[in-house]
């Protein structure tokens, strides 16, 4: 089954560097190449993970996007597919994510972060008016 949505997962640096990332990516590509089993990876640095990046703690963006070196999204993958590379992150981008996810408020907010968001929803919005799958108050 597919995962739904365009899911992503946020890289940090030491799974970059430890190489974890780079083995799983070869041996997609090597499935790809013997089994005809591919998957479309879309690799983006545009995150404030990188050295010397601005890193403001009092904001509702996701703990993932401050620490990660890279953004990877994955097009149309099976959930076989997509657990090896939630393995190697636990956040995910919440404008490219999946649809079915399990332990989405941490993956997409971050678990501190979104109790935080809650309480600010709840004061903001006492009577749910706003909401979408995934967001903040979601259930």
């Amino acid at each position: 089954t597919t995962v739904g949505g365009v899911p992503s997962v946020l890289i940090n640096r030491k799974t970059v560097s430890g190489g974890q990332f780079g083995k799983q990516m070869k041996k997609d590509l090597a499935r790809c190449k013997s089994e005809g089993v591919c998957i479309q990876f879309q690799i983006y640095q545009c995150i404030t993970g990188n050295i010397g990046s601005i890193q403001g703690n009092d904001t509702a963006v996701n703990p993932g996007l401050r620490s990660s070196l890279y953004h990877v999204v994955l097009v149309y993958p099976s959930m076989d597919q997509m657990m090896p590379y939630y393995r190697l992150g636990k956040y995910s981008y919440f404008s490219e994510s999946a649809y079915d996810m399990e332990d989405w408020k941490v993956r997409l907010w971050g678990g501190k972060n979104y109790q935080r968001l809650v309480r600010i929803k709840k004061s903001v919005d006492p009577n749910g008016v706003f909401g979408c799958r995934h967001c903040i108050g979601d259930v």
